[in-house]
């Protein structure tokens, strides 16, 4: 009877199946609600995420599965899957005797098709829910190839516990994506979806090992079946791969659960290594300080390793906090930017002699690390000796908010203390908060002669993006020249007997709470970053501690083949400083005018508190011609504290406003002098 029913069922099925697939096409949100998954740049997953409801369900192609987990799938479960519709009218004819007969149930008769429509749209084991598995079976058949159907069996059948999908099941039960998988893993995997909870291997290992061998026996010929007869069955479970998971759960929330499928620039073998690394670093340390390293390419600016802390899990460290992307002062890690830009300005040449000596600035009178001075050194010897009053002479004659303008249209913006707009000079020696990855850009900047390029994690980001000009070649060749001539820190062959070069410099907060290192060779330029995440002092660590990890990482590039030691670093002499620039001036470049912030120079428009109108034109609003009076070119224009252009020999810009609303427009000379008005605008 019940035969006779399913065959009714059937044929009407077929008869009505245009008008019913278009009135209710099969539900595929649960094949489609996989776990998101962030991949290196060989595919191989870094780290992947259960979806809402705390199931593993990893996506997987038809394509990246072992051949023979195939094979044995389909005999085992539905030999004449390949040429049936959907259904098998013998399988199930069979089962229905089976069952009338009142013996033990060997096929259920649902084919492949069926099980991946159960699989789709659960239901209770029900007379009419297998006349829907049947009218849907027919419906997936008409939609979709074979290949496309056992792909989605393939991510959605269970393995035991919160594992879906066969990928989930071979990484978790065996280590490796289901390409690799021998036969009797297959085996496993193909007996584990006929009552996954009853054979799970690690809680059930003796129920594993005999549904395994059933599939094994049945399938294989004979010599093959016995051989893989003698393999263990796995009695645990393997995390998942879990690596840089700060970038990881960064990219899946910036994404916010629109893609599935993360694909980055991280070398998962270098990840790896450096995570050891930074593991057996912080292990040395005091057990709340953590540490970061952000390795990127010169050429490409793509991220290859991203070390957010020195455990994840590590609740001492604060491990799930991200080193990387946290506000941290860089203490003397800026001061290379404001050399270079002072060589761009032609205010001072690395053989300009400077005086470091006891030195005020409005009430302020810095002080060198070690709190003596040095006298005459030259500009090149300053930086290198990272000296305190010479950078902040420096900083005074670029002028600070020009110095924070520039990094910003870079790519790496400042934070000022108390939520102030615009900087003043103790910016110099760190005051001022910046993300390690930005310090990252800056120095990869520097590397690649000058110009900049924004930092990419994802695969894609940066193919068309070009580089823009941030310091001359002349600049970046001097700095590179000066950086790689830093002494490296006890216990390091010094740089003439090292493998590769590099050019480096370290920083260290006020009070000790961060320690900083930003290197770069040929290829790659390291960040590092070594302190406690909630800000607290370590006396114990300067930014020479930070140096050693950082040098411990660039011996990992070598060693895995990563460096090409035939190129060198994009160097330039410097000899002699030309008349000009022989020495430095004592007193600041800018006058007391400019300096208190310019009463010849200001905004001639638009006025304080103007209201103006702007109309719209080819899907846009037109420009705002400001202007400036007096004042030393080239002149940096921001808008509510971020930069729009500059205006390199005229006193106007075109700003091109995105909306009507109240803005600040801030103008900046070479000098450092600066003005700024409120205005309104209005359509």
């Amino acid at each position: 009877m019940a035969a006779a029913v399913a065959a009714v069922f059937i044929v009407l099925s077929v008869a009505a199946l245009p008008v019913l697939d278009r009135l209710s096409p099969p539900d595929l949100s649960r094949y489609h609600d996989t776990s998101p998954v962030v991949l290196d740049r060989n595919g191989e997953i870094l780290r992947a995420f259960t979806v809402e409801d705390g199931i593993w369900r990893l996506p997987v192609a038809y394509g990246d599965v072992a051949e023979n987990y195939i094979k044995q799938l389909v005999v085992f479960e539905d030999k004449r899957y390949w040429t049936h519709g959907g259904v098998d009218p013998l399988a199930l004819l069979r089962a229905v005797f089976q069952a009338a007969a009142g013996r033990r149930i060997v096929s259920g008769g649902s084919t492949l098709t069926m099980q991946t429509a159960r699989l789709l749209e659960p239901r209770p084991r029900t007379i009419p829910s297998k006349l829907i598995e049947i009218f849907r079976a027919v419906q997936l058949e008409r939609r979709y190839n074979k290949e496309e159907i056992l792909q989605i069996y393939l991510t959605l059948a269970p393995f035991g516990g919160n594992l879906e999908g066969v990928r989930a099941a071979s990484l978790a039960y065996f280590g490796k994506e289901p390409q690799a998988l021998t036969p009797a893993e297959a085996a496993l995997l193909v007996a584990l979806p006929q009552s996954p909870t009853a054979r799970r291997p690690d809680l059930y290992p003796d129920r594993a090992r005999a549904a395994r061998n059933r599939v094994l026996q049945r399938v294989l010929p004979e010599d093959i079946a016995r051989e893989a007869l003698g393999d263990p069955v796995p009695q645990r479970r393997n995390a998942l791969p879990f690596h840089a998971p700060h970038l990881a759960q960064r990219l899946v929330t910036e994404d916010r659960g629109m893609e599935k499928a993360h694909f980055t620039y991280i070398d998962r073998s270098l990840q790896s290594a450096l995570e050891t690394l930074v593991e057996n670093f912080a292990a040395q340390l005091p057990a709340q300080v953590s540490a970061a390293v952000l390795v990127t390419e010169n050429e490409s600016g793509r991220v290859t390793a991203y070390i957010g802390s020195a455990g994840f899990f590590d609740e001492r460290r604060s491990g799930q906090v991200d080193a990387v992307t946290a506000l941290r002062s860089p203490g003397s890690a800026l001061k290379p930017f404001i050399y270079g830009i002072a060589f761009q300005d032609r205010i001072a040449h690395p053989s300009t002699m400077v005086y470091d000596g006891p030195s005020l600035f409005g009430g302020w009178a810095p002080r060198n690390f070690m709190r003596e001075f040095t006298g005459d050194v030259t500009v090149a010897e300053a930086l290198q000796e990272s000296l305190n009053v010479p950078a902040v002479k420096l900083l005074d004659g670029i002028g600070p908010a020009r110095f924070a303008a520039i990094l910003e249209q870079a790519g790496a913006p400042l934070v000022f203390p108390g939520g102030a707009e615009l900087p003043s000079l103790p910016v110099a020696l760190g005051g001022a908060g910046i993300r390690l990855e930005s310090l990252a850009l800056l120095y990869t900047a520097v590397a690649r002669g000058g110009d900049v390029r924004r930092i990419s994690y994802r695969r894609g980001e940066t193919e068309d993006t070009e580089a823009r000009p941030f310091l001359s070649e002349e600049a970046a060749g001097w700095l590179t020249q000066i950086l790689a001539g830093i002494e490296r820190p006890a216990g390091f062959l010094p740089e003439s007997f090292s493998a590769s070069r590099i050019a480096f410099k370290t920083g260290t907060s006020y009070g000790f709470r961060d320690a900083l290192s930003v290197g770069f060779s040929a290829a790659h330029t390291v960040a590092v970053w070594v302190g406690r995440p909630d800000g607290a002092p370590h006396e114990d660590f300067i930014g020479l501690d930070a140096a050693g990890l950082m040098l411990k990482v660039f011996d990992r590039l070598r060693d895995g083949g990563f460096e090409d030691e035939s190129s060198g670093l994009k160097i330039r002499g410097y000899g002699d400083a030309p008349a000009a620039l022989r020495r430095y001036p004592l007193l600041s470049l800018l006058s007391p005018a400019a300096a208190a912030g310019g009463e010849n120079f200001r905004i001639l428009f638009p006025p304080q508190n103007a209201m103006l109108s702007v109309d719209q034109s080819g899907g846009g609003y037109n420009p705002v011609i400001l202007e400036a009076g007096a004042g030393r070119r080239p002149l940096t224009w921001m808008v509510n504290g971020r930069p729009q252009g500059i205006s390199r020999l005229e006193s106007r810009f075109a700003w091109h406003p995105h909306e009507p609303g109240a803005y600040r427009i801030t103008a900046i000379d070479a000098t450092g002098a600066h003005d700024s008005v409120d205005i309104w605008l209005s359509e």
